[in-house]
Parts: C-alpha cells; structure tokens; sequence
C-alpha cells in the first residue's frame, strides 16, 4: 500500500471514528431547567456577592453530582438535572422583613425562560436565616395564559434562606429542596436518605452530601423523569491515567474499541472491557474509551502538529 492509499485509510478511519464518537456520546438537550436567583433585599448590606455567587453554584453542582453518582450507584443511568450558571442578581426593592411569602418575592424576579413548563428557580435570599420557620422550602405556583385560560402551566420555586447559620447546611438542604421540585416526596428510611423528612442538623457542624444516599424509590421516581437527563462526565472520578484502552490490541482506540466497550457492558466478549479495574464493565468504561478514541483523533489529524495532553493522560504509543 502507497503513502497516499494510506493517508487515504488513516483519514477515512480518522474520520468515523470521529462521527461515530459524537453519535455515541450526544445527550439530550442542554437547556437548563434549574435558574439560580441571588435576591438581596434593599436593608442587607456588608455582602461580599462574587464569593457569595460562587458558593451558590458550587453548592448547586454538588447537588447535580450527587444525583448523577446516585443514580448510577442504583443502577441506573448517571441522570440528573441541568442548570444556568449564569445566577440572576436581584436587588429587592423593599426591605428584608416585607418579604414573607413567594409572592412578595415573585414579583420582583424576571422569568429569563417565560412559560417553559419545567422552570424551576432556585432563589438564595441574602440575609434570611429562615423562610416560614424552615431552613428551606418548595413552593409551586400556577398560571393560566391571559388568552387561555384551559393552559395552565406551573412553576417550582425553591426558597434558600442565605444566612450565616444556613450556610452550614446549604448543601444538603439545597439538594433536598431541588429533589422535591424534581417531585420527589418526603420518605421514610436510613437517615441518611437525602429526602428524609427529619434529619438531624447539628450547629456548627457542616452538612456534606457525600455522607447522604438517595433512596431506590427515589431514583425510580427520576429515572422516569424528563426533568432530568444522562450526565456520565459527572462521575469520571480518579481514573486512572495509564488506562489501556486499545481492547481489542490491533494497534489503534477508536470507534471498535468503544463497540467492544459497549458490548461488553450488557454480553460476555473475549476482551478485558472492564477497564478501570473495578470489577464491571459500565458506563465509566465506556467514556474512559470514548476520551482516548478522542485523544487518538486528535492526535492522528493532519491538520495538527502539536497534541495537548489532557488529563485523560498520554495517547498510547505502538
């Protein structure tokens, strides 16, 4: 075989491998269904707000893994909900204790995805060491269409006092309330169960999600959700870097290692799928082959001189 036939088969493979990749690993649509509201009533001041902000995603993505390692600890897909980082900034108009219901504060708060029947907004009141007595709370309100008065569509509003106390605590609370609006109920059970009515919050002491568990029938509940989608990249944790991903040993990781991967995660194959060694083939194998398919992409394209290892470690040299 000549140096073009060649480069004409390396760019064909290249080529697959690189559509295939993409078709394998699409998820579903990326529009958030989470929006973030930091509100500050008019009389709190002495707030440090780009800290605060950063706390606030920091705390919702914590919650988003949660859900996505839960889930996939269940045994089901790594699903979990989206949300906008982008954190809406409200200065309220009217002072700290005029705000006693979701009314007061509804009406100051811009609705960035107007009727969109998942909405949910996730509100961080500045200043509020409580809301109605709770260190956090669901709330749902229902509309009607001015011309139609037959739509109605209803929105979940999650209330997070944003106190001092209640940072403590915000994380797991925070997750709790996101799971009502997710329609997750209160249940019975271990302690450590997520939506457990009463836990125990100790003063002083840090609540951390990693110490909770979410309930089989809570997952039951979101993996028939559509609130809800497939976030595999979320539980890639502590892989190792010199992973061999070339399985079936012929000399490249593309889009047959990723077909053998995939196989082997629901039939018995002759190759060693089980690629972090913990003991199964499963979707963390599968995105460990996915990545190094990527990386050898990038790695074989004409148009680059020049590969950046990326943390998934050195492309497998032959």
């Amino acid at each position: 075989m000549n140096c073009l036939k060649r480069r004409t088969c390396l760019n064909l493979r290249v080529f697959s491998v690189f559509l295939a990749f993409f078709v394998l690993v699409c998820s579903v649509s990326a529009q958030p269904v989470i929006e973030l509201i930091y509100f500050v009533p008019k009389d709190v001041d002495d707030l440090d707000q780009q800290v605060d902000l950063k706390k606030i995603v920091d705390y919702v993505a914590e919650g988003q893994k949660f859900f996505a390692t839960e889930m996939d600890r269940l045994g089901f897909d790594p699903k979990t909900f989206e949300f906008n980082k982008d954190i809406v900034v409200v200065h309220g108009k009217k002072g700290y204790a005029a705000y006693k219901e979701l009314n007061d504060l509804r009406a100051e708060i811009p609705n960035r995805s107007a009727w969109h029947k998942d909405n949910i907004q996730v509100i961080f009141l500045a200043g509020r060491y409580d809301w109605l007595g709770l260190p956090g709370v669901m709330e749902q309100k229902c509309f009607a269409k001015v011309n139609d008065p037959s739509d109605v569509r209803c929105k979940d509003y999650v209330i997070m006092p944003w106190g001092l106390g209640d940072k403590l605590n915000i994380e797991t609370i925070t997750a709790h309330e996101i799971g009502h609006a997710l329609d997750l109920d209160h249940i019975t059970g271990k302690s450590n169960y997520l939506m457990n009515r009463v836990r125990e919050v100790v003063p002083g002491v840090e609540g951390k999600l990693r110490d909770l568990e979410l309930s089989i029938e809570s997952a039951e509940i979101l993996n028939a959700s559509n609130e809800v989608s497939s976030r595999p990249d979320l539980i890639m944790v502590n892989t190792k870097t010199d992973i061999d991903a070339d399985v079936n040993d012929d000399g490249y990781i593309d889009l047959y290692d990723v077909l053998i991967v995939r196989s082997g995660m629901q039939n018995s194959v002759k190759y060693d799928t089980d690629l972090n060694n913990d003991g199964i083939t499963d979707e963390v194998d599968l995105l460990i082959v996915k990545a190094k398919a990527m990386e050898a992409i990038v790695a074989a394209s004409p148009r680059k001189r020049k590969v950046n290892i990326t943390t998934w470690g050195a492309v497998k040299q032959k």
